[in-house]
C-alpha cells in the first residue's frame, strides 16, 4: 500500500506576496504565534485578521475578534482550525501549545 504523502501545497500569490496554500484550506500564509496579550500578531500589518489556527497541543485558546475576546474551549491538536477573524491569540487562558496563525 502506498503512504499518504500528506496535504498538497500549491504556490500562491496574496496582496504581491509568495505563499503557499494547503489543499482544501484558506490558508495563505502562516506564522508561528507566542501569546501576548497586550500585542497583535505580526502579520496582521501584512496580510489583515488571522483566519485560522493551528494547535500542535490541545487546549483552551483566547483571541481576539472585531466584537471582542473569545474563548474557544478544548481546541483540538493537529489540525487546522476555522476561526472567525480574529489579531491576537491572548496569553491569559490560552493553555493549547505550538499555535501557528493562518492567512
Amino acid at each position: 500500500m502506498a503512504q499518504d504523502p500528506g496535504p498538497k501545497v500549491i504556490p500562491v500569490t496574496k496582496d504581491g506576496r509568495e505563499g503557499v496554500q494547503v489543499v482544501g484550506s484558506n490558508v495563505a500564509h502562516a506564522e508561528a504565534v507566542t501569546p501576548a496579550d497586550g500585542t497583535d500578531l505580526p502579520g496582521v500589518a501584512a496580510w489583515g485578521s488571522a483566519s485560522a489556527l493551528y494547535v500542535g497541543t490541545s487546549g483552551d485558546v483566547v483571541v481576539t475578534t472585531p466584537d471582542g475576546d473569545v474563548t474557544f474551549s478544548a481546541v483540538a491538536g493537529s489540525v487546522w482550525t476555522p476561526m472567525p477573524p480574529f489579531t491576537r491569540v491572548k496569553a491569559t487562558g490560552t493553555t493549547a501549545a505550538g499555535i501557528i496563525a493562518g492567512y
